[in-house]
C-alpha cells in the first residue's frame, strides 16, 4: 500500500467522527459547530474519493481538511469541549500525510492491471 493510499486510512477516521457532530445533542450547540463538523466530514469522504482516484487536487482537499480539523480542535478545547483533542491529533496526522503522499496519475499499463 502507498503512501498516498494510507493517507486515506486517517482522512476515513475523523469524517466518521465527524459527520454525526451536527445530531449530537451535546455538540450541536447554537454557534453551528456542529453542522460545521459535519460539512467537514463530508469534505472528508470528498478527499478520500479523490485519494482513491488519484485525483490531482486530491492532495490540496486532504490537507485544507487536515487543517480545519486541527483549527476545529483548538477550538473545541478552548470552548471547553473534551473531544478537540482528537481533531488536533488526526488534523496533524492527516495534513502531514496528506503533504508528502505522492498523487500522480497511474499510467494506461498501471490502470488496467
Amino acid at each position: 500500500m502507498d503512501r498516498a493510499r494510507w493517507t486515506i486510512v486517517p482522512i476515513a477516521l475523523i469524517s466518521l467522527l465527524n459527520l454525526p457532530a451536527a445530531f449530537a445533542s451535546k455538540d450541536a450547540g447554537p454557534d453551528g459547530s456542529g453542522w460545521a463538523g459535519t460539512a467537514l466530514g463530508v469534505l472528508g469522504v470528498v478527499a478520500i474519493v479523490a485519494f482513491v482516484r488519484r485525483s490531482p487536487w486530491s492532495r490540496s482537499l486532504a490537507i485544507a481538511v487536515g487543517v480545519l480539523n486541527v483549527a476545529g480542535g483548538v477550538w473545541a478545547l478552548a470552548a471547553g469541549y473534551g473531544n478537540g483533542v482528537v481533531g488536533v491529533v488526526l488534523g496533524a496526522v492527516v495534513t502531514a500525510l496528506a503533504a508528502t503522499a505522492p498523487v500522480d496519475r497511474p499510467t494506461m499499463r498501471e490502470a488496467h492491471s
